[in-house]
């Protein structure tokens, strides 16, 4: 019996020590973490687009062979979720040194083109209204302090002299002192404009462009065709690969015909196609910590 009881005891003192020895072993292993934001990573990876072309890749081969940026020792080591074009960070965050993840993405947007035509014809005769209100602040802002009966000018924005005609608490109304038959240059125009009457409180401008004046607009080079007593027709040069900023967005032409301008969204072929990413971690850094391999 007493030997029963000394084996017993012997079994627990023995069970203890190796739950005492393994405790740390655990402890190791459920402390170990993925990759988080703010962790430095090391990783290789490939974007493949729908059609098989590599859109980016760490692979120096594959990017000689699709004229890709190649990276310095086949790999990229970044600051986890800091300004990644790319959406690798929602890949890589959990994963462990050594793991690679597979992830297929759709396209945000469905492709999208619009036609803009090539000839344009323009308005030659403008109508500005003679007399104009402005708000207080700005009517300080352009002209200063004035008075009524004051004859005040702003060249940078006006190109003639206006009177102050009234004041009230909020508003100042002034009246252009422009003379007909006057060659003026209008804001925002690139020819000069005849003054050719005023009617009704409104002036109105002969726009007096060239046949073969050349201008640089958005579209890039653009060409007077003709010239009538109404209009003014021009030719946009645009060129195939050309970036053009709008109030409604920015563009990238893509093909330019005799008649139209073939343009479209200003996108990355990853928002408007299929793609699969590849990624391999290598080893990553804690934040604040020692490399984890």
């Amino acid at each position: 019996m007493k030997t029963a009881t000394k084996n017993v005891h012997q079994w627990t003192i023995i069970l203890g020590i190796v739950i005492i020895l393994a405790l740390p072993l655990f402890q190791t292993q459920h402390s170990v973490r993925g990759v988080i934001k703010g962790d430095i990573a090391e990783i290789r990876y490939t974007i493949t687009l729908e059609n098989g072309s590599v859109y980016a890749t760490t692979n120096s081969e594959l990017a000689a062979q699709y004229h890709l940026p190649v990276f310095i020792h086949d790999s990229l080591r970044y600051v986890v979720a800091q300004n990644n074009p790319y959406p690798l960070d929602e890949v890589i965050q959990g994963m462990l040194p050594g793991q690679k993840k597979t992830k297929t993405y759709a396209p945000t947007y469905l492709p999208s083109t619009q036609t803009l035509p090539r000839t344009k014809q323009i308005n030659r005769i403008l109508s500005v209204p003679q007399i104009t209100t402005l708000p207080l602040a700005q009517f300080s802002e352009l002209f200063g302090s004035a008075s009524i009966s004051d004859q005040v000018q702003n060249q940078d924005y006006f190109p003639w002299v206006y009177i102050v005609l009234n004041i009230s608490d909020t508003n100042v109304h002034i009246q252009s002192l422009a003379t007909p038959n006057q060659v003026y240059n209008l804001p925002g125009q690139p020819w000069p404009a005849y003054l050719t009457d005023i009617s009704g409180k409104t002036m109105y401008f002969r726009q007096d462009a060239e046949i073969g004046q050349h201008l640089t607009t958005y579209l890039g080079d653009t060409e007077v065709t003709n010239v009538s007593e109404k209009k003014i027709t021009v030719k946009r040069n645009s060129e195939p690969g050309m970036f053009i900023e709008t109030e409604k967005g920015n563009y990238v032409v893509v093909d330019v015909t005799e008649k139209e301008i073939l343009i479209r969204p200003a996108r990355t072929l990853l928002e408007e196609t299929n793609f699969t990413i590849v990624v391999e971690l290598l080893n990553f850094q804690k934040t604040g910590n020692k490399k984890t391999t």
